[in-house]
């Protein structure tokens, strides 16, 4: 089981997913940053293209665009970022479960997982994804955060937004915004996908009327946490 990786200006408190007036935000310390804004401020671009060997130019319709999050603001909005309590590199926070009977031979196997580097991502082999594992430690009270119980399992509360994705069933009353997310099979060279479903977007709040109106007392059985998402298994 593994939920969303959020980011964190200290270490400690994820950006919390939100919407504010139909748009879609990060709420930190009272404050708010939009999600064009952290675009701005953290992500950037490289492009690339493919080489004809023969004649030591670009290939025709072989340009490619990689984007991806930066450690650190660009310079021109460190002190935007500061402003916000932003703490010298940019963090992530999330959840793996290691089932209680597997965490020793985990540890026997990964001896260096906690102070360790990995990549993360898609595009790996170009050097991109690289993360530093910092600290892991065991969540208790924050699980409620995650809509979690302490088996793991989903837990409904109508105040919290959701940090994971979760499946959309036309009887379910929410605030937010739904997204459609393929699954994709990469065993060939191009993927191709290979299931598509709807999700409830982190940031959105499930209706209290869910809970009236019995709505979830069925799903809430059937939902697992899949890569992210509250799926419901049938």
């Amino acid at each position: 089981m593994i939920t969303n990786f959020f980011p964190s200006f200290d270490g400690n408190n994820i950006l919390e997913p939100a919407y504010k007036n139909g748009e879609f935000i990060y709420k930190i310390n009272g404050k708010y940053i939009s999600e064009e804004q952290f675009r701005l401020y953290f992500v950037d671009a490289d492009f690339k293209t493919s080489i004809d060997p023969l004649t030591i130019t670009a290939k025709e319709k072989q340009l490619y665009e990689f984007e991806y999050i930066l450690p650190k603001p660009k310079k021109e909005f460190l002190k935007d970022v500061e402003n916000l309590e932003f703490q010298g590199q940019l963090y992530w926070i999330g959840l793996i479960k290691i089932e209680d009977k597997k965490k020793g031979e985990f540890l026997k196997n990964n001896p260096k997982i906690f102070v360790g580097k990995i990549f993360v991502g898609g595009d790996t082999r170009y050097g991109y994804g690289l993360l530093k594992i910092i600290e892991c430690k065991e969540a208790k009270e924050e699980l409620k955060n995650w809509h979690l119980n302490d088996e793991g399992k989903f837990e409904y509360d109508d105040k919290t937004p959701l940090r994971n994705f979760f499946e959309f069933k036309s009887n379910i009353k929410f605030k937010g915004e739904i997204k459609l997310i393929p699954e994709l099979e990469f065993t060939n060279r191009d993927p191709r996908v290979k299931d598509a479903k709807f999700y409830i977007t982190p940031g959105s709040i499930l209706e209290p009327e869910n809970n009236e109106n019995n709505n979830l007392d069925n799903l809430t059985l059937k939902l697992v946490l899949k890569k992210g998402k509250f799926i419901l298994e049938t």
